[in-house]
This record gives structure tokens, sequence and C-alpha cells, in this order.
């Protein structure tokens, strides 16, 4: 079953419903993805399948620092407005946006997550031909620089784990971070943003977004949803696997851990695979504790 939602049932999992019939979770009843809209769906069906030399390209373990930016901070919606037309001017002019970031900063960087370190580890330890980017290789330089040389297209899956975030003020500003660092570096300010992602030169069947929220967006006028992971699907990614919340890392791991096992050891289709973990928490199999749809149901699979 593949759901395209409008408005706000963008935002909810299908597969948490009730069947009204089996008094069961559709989930249990039901393999349940999503498209961003009928058209989509045909093209990406219509692809031709791709020959692939590796098969995992993962970041993670990405360290934040506070931005040295003095910007003045956002106290208004006058604010925003002013700040919305100097993001468009810099992305015209290709500057970075540190200083955008730096409006909107906190008094503390972003959490470290030590969890993304261990999941990218553990995807290389169960498939071959993954290569990993830790630390000071999980950076925008070196995601780019791949994309540049046409590197980026020789993986079939593209894991990206790290915090996430749709800016709901200025879309523009949605991204994936990856290392932040205190001044920008080579002019990237550290956030993959959502234009950065469409201009990608990269051709994965599946991007894994392993951070927090990264399927939430913005409903914009007529009920459309602008995504961050739609940037996705205009890079060449076939389908993406998202959040719609955050997840503790221990089920996070489970998940990940056996999505992986069962598409790369034992050759099952994403949303198969990703139906099969979702049925596996409800019936207990990795603990009672974690029956709930909390733990299983904010893992979304996108596309064909």
């Amino acid at each position: 079953m593949t759901i395209v939602p409008t408005g706000e049932l963008s935002f909810i999992p299908f597969e948490t419903l009730i069947n009204p019939v089996t008094k069961r979770y559709l989930i249990e009843d039901f393999e349940i993805g999503y498209a961003p809209s009928a058209s989509v769906l045909v093209s990406l069906r219509q692809k031709q399948k791709t020959s692939y030399k590796k098969n995992v390209l993962a970041f993670g373990d990405a360290k934040y620092s506070l931005r040295n930016n003095t910007h003045s901070k956002i106290a208004s919606i006058a604010d925003i407005k002013r700040l919305q037309l100097e993001v468009n001017e810099a992305i015209e002019s290709g500057k970075d946006l540190d200083f955008a970031y730096g409006a909107f900063q906190t008094d503390e960087p972003m959490k470290y997550l030590i969890g993304t370190k261990n999941e990218v580890e553990a995807i290389k330890q169960i498939v071959p031909l993954t290569d990993v980017r830790l630390d000071k290789q999980m950076t925008e330089n070196e995601i780019k620089s791949m994309s540049d040389a046409g590197l980026l297209k020789d993986y079939k899956v593209i894991h990206l784990a790290s915090h996430a975030s749709v800016n709901p003020y200025i879309f523009e500003m949605s991204a994936i971070a990856m290392s932040v660092l205190p001044s920008p570096v080579n002019g990237e300010d550290g956030m993959l943003t959502v234009n950065e992602i469409k201009a990608l030169k990269m051709n994965p069947d599946l991007v894994m977004l392993s951070a927090c929220q990264t399927g939430l967006g913005r409903i914009t006028t007529g009920d459309a949803v602008q995504w961050l992971n739609n940037s996705l699907f205009q890079a060449g990614a076939n389908a993406s696997l998202t959040s719609l919340w955050s997840v503790n890392d221990y089920t996070t791991s489970i998940f990940l851990q056996e999505f992986y096992k069962k598409v790369f050891q034992s050759n099952i289709p994403y949303v198969t695979a990703a139906t099969e973990i979702k049925r596996a928490f409800i019936a207990g199999a990795y603990g009672d504790e974690f029956k709930h749809p909390t733990y299983w149901a904010p893992f979304i699979y996108y596309g064909k």
C-alpha cells in the first residue's frame, strides 16, 4: 500500500491506525510506504535500474561548536522577514548562511550524538563494500567534494546520521547538520541545506536520514508540504527512510541494524524490511517495553 498524504495528514504515520475489522494496527495487515505525489511515484518506478560499485556510504560522528558569528538574534516577525531577504541574497551569490544560523543560535551548541558513531560503525560490520566518514571527515566539504568527483554515484545507499531541522520560518535554512565549526571552512557553514542537497550529483537507491524529525516539513498554500527529503528525490534518490519524531538511541540502533541485515544479507525490499521490523516490535521481539508505536512508528519509507 502506497499513501500520498496531503496537508496535516503528511505528519501522521498511517501504520499506527487501527484496522476496524481486525482490530490490529494497519502495519500488521499491510505493507505501507509513502510517496510525495502520484506523478513522482510513477517516475520513480519507471527509472532504469542502476548497478552500483559499492553498497553504503555512511556519515556520522559530527562535532558541533557554537558559531562565532555575532549576527543579531531573531526577536520579531520583522527580523525574520529581513533575515529571509538576506538569506535569499546569500544563496543567489553562493555565500554561506553562517550569519543566518547564528541568528537562531542558542547559548549551547547542538548535542553530540555518540549513537551516530556507533550506528555507522555497526553498518560497516554488517554490510560489505561500505565506506564511512566519521569525525573530521563528516563535513560539508567532504560530501560536496565526493559529489563533484562523481563518487556519490558509486553507492546504493547513502546514510546520514546527525541532527537535522526544518526551519518553519525560512525553509531554505532547513538542513542536515554536518560538523559545525566556530567559523565557516572553505565557505561551508556546516549545514547541508535543502538547496545544497538538491545540487548533489548522486543517484542512490535509498537515502537513510538517521536524525530527529527528518520526515517533517512545512505546509504551504494549497496544503502542499515542503519536505526536507523532497530535496533528496530532486537530487536523484529513488527512496528515503526518515523519522517523524525523536527516538532513543537503543531502538534506533535495533531498527537500523535489522534493516541493513534484511536488505543486504537477506535481499529483502526496503518497505518489506521496514514492515517486518515494525511487526517484530509490536510482537515484543525486542522487549515488551518497546511495543508502543512511539518506538517503531516514526520511521517512514518514501519512494518507489
